[in-house]
C-alpha cells in the first residue's frame, strides 16, 4: 500500500463522485509522480500515545547485538 498525494488543484475532482474515471486516473497518475524520501526513526512511532517531535528524530542504530540475516 502506498498513499496517494492529491494536488490542491485536484481536490474537487478527486472528491466528486460524479467525476469520470478518466479524471480519477489523471489524478492518480499525477500523484504517482510524487517523490518520497524515507528515513529510519526510533520505536517511539510504534505507539499512538507518543505525539511529540521526538517521534521523527533519526534512529540510532545499535551495532551490538544486531544479527545478520545472511
Amino acid at each position: 500500500r502506498m498513499p496517494l498525494i492529491v494536488a490542491r488543484q485536484d481536490f474537487d475532482a478527486w472528491l466528486d463522485n460524479a467525476s469520470q474515471p478518466k479524471v480519477a486516473m489523471r489524478v492518480i497518475a499525477a500523484g504517482a509522480e510524487t517523490s518520497w524520501t524515507s528515513r529510519s526513526v526510533g520505536p517511539l512511532v510504534n505507539s499512538v500515545r507518543n505525539d511529540s517531535p521526538e517521534c521523527i528524530l533519526p534512529a540510532r542504530h545499535a551495532t551490538e547485538g544486531q544479527g545478520r540475516l545472511f
